[in-house]
């Protein structure tokens, strides 16, 4: 958008006129140069504006509750003509800007491309964006001022801040990613090393290439694997919560929640999720949805109403073989805020309730 004031529509108007009216060459010239002056820098505005481009590296970030991050983007003049004085602001809306960074003015020459990078700090929940930028500058004489507002955003997801929490996976099924020291979940297909054959060992065992080529019988050693899918519930039921800490409540739910779901993907164990919550989202344990499972969880809200099923009986016909189950709900954020406010160490799944059942 190209604005101009009042003075800078009518002195064109007027210099027209007296160029036609007044016979005096001198008042001519200098009627004629005013029209030109402001011409040129129209173009001067239009052809610059036209050519000034921004560019992200990112266009999605995931971060947690608490942390501070570094937003970057270039700005670039792709014209002929140089930006004395350009303004960039990126808006960042509900998110705290260290020195207020995302506001700069610059001198943008000819063809050139210049990145700008900020740090933010996130404090709470939820999706967020940066961006659109608005761009401002003027022609050299300043009788044009020229916003430009370019839609390129960052989204970025702000997950419920790090806890301290100890989740360990129960043996469920053998041949997986989690090592294990109990032949019972012995992954024949990954073969550890070799030994001399001892009495008693199988014939099925028996590695009969290497026992013919060194004219003794060696057995075969496997690694221990077994897998373990994890499925977390999450009661956000509004009534389900004291009124005077419902929203502290809830963001610890979801916090011991998001906890787990990093804990399944660190093991590399499929990961499902379900919620009374906003859209009431189920998913059922499958590999490579950690991060969708997160977005959810950073944008979920409370539900009204009260939990009225157990999640043990509703889910356990739903779920794969082995599937380890962790239910979250305010009795478990009680535990938790309990062990916390007395500064324990040994806070697990197992001794806040929260690990239910194995299903066999």
């Amino acid at each position: 958008m190209i604005k101009s004031s009042l003075r800078v529509k009518i002195i064109p108007i007027i210099s027209l006129i007296l160029f036609l009216t007044v016979p005096y060459r001198l008042v001519q010239i200098i009627c004629l140069t005013v029209v030109f002056a402001v011409i040129l820098s129209l173009l001067y505005a239009v052809t610059v504006s036209k050519k000034l481009e921004i560019e992200r590296n990112l266009m999605t970030m995931r971060l947690h509750s608490g942390e501070q991050a570094e937003i970057s983007f270039s700005i670039m003049n792709y014209s002929r003509l140089p930006v004395f004085v350009c303004y960039v602001y990126d808006d960042v809306s509900y998110i705290y800007v260290y020195d207020n960074k995302n506001r700069n003015l610059i001198l943008l020459r000819s063809k050139e491309v210049k990145k700008i990078t900020y740090r933010i700090h996130v404090q709470q929940r939820g999706e967020f964006y940066a961006g659109p930028v608005t761009v401002k500058f003027s022609d050299p004489l300043n009788l044009f001022e020229v916003t430009k507002e370019i839609d390129t955003k960052l989204k970025l997801y702000v997950r419920p801040a790090k806890i301290t929490l100890i989740t360990e996976p129960v043996p469920g099924l053998p041949q997986g990613n989690i090592s294990i020291k109990n032949i019972c979940y012995e992954d024949v297909t990954m073969r550890r090393s070799l030994r001399e054959y001892r009495n008693g060992d199988e014939l099925k065992r028996i590695n009969w290439r290497a026992s013919a080529k060194y004219g003794s019988l060696f057995t075969n050693e496997y690694q221990d694997t077994f897998d373990v899918p994890f499925f977390v519930f999450v009661n956000l039921a509004e009534d389900d919560y004291r009124f005077d800490q419902r929203l502290l409540l809830i963001e610890r739910a979801l916090e011991l929640a998001a906890h787990i779901v990093e804990r399944a993907a660190m093991l590399k164990q499929r990961c499902g999720f379900a919620a009374y919550g906003t859209g009431f989202p189920y998913l059922k344990p499958a590999n490579n949805q950690t991060d969708f499972i997160l977005d959810i969880i950073s944008t979920i809200g409370m539900e009204k109403g009260s939990l009225d099923y157990n999640p043990e009986e509703k889910f356990k016909s739903q779920l794969p073989f082995g599937t380890q189950l962790f239910v979250i709900g305010p009795a478990e954020v009680d535990f938790y805020n309990d062990k916390a406010a007395a500064e324990k160490t040994d806070m697990s799944t197992d001794n806040l309730g929260i690990t239910r059942s194995i299903w066999k």
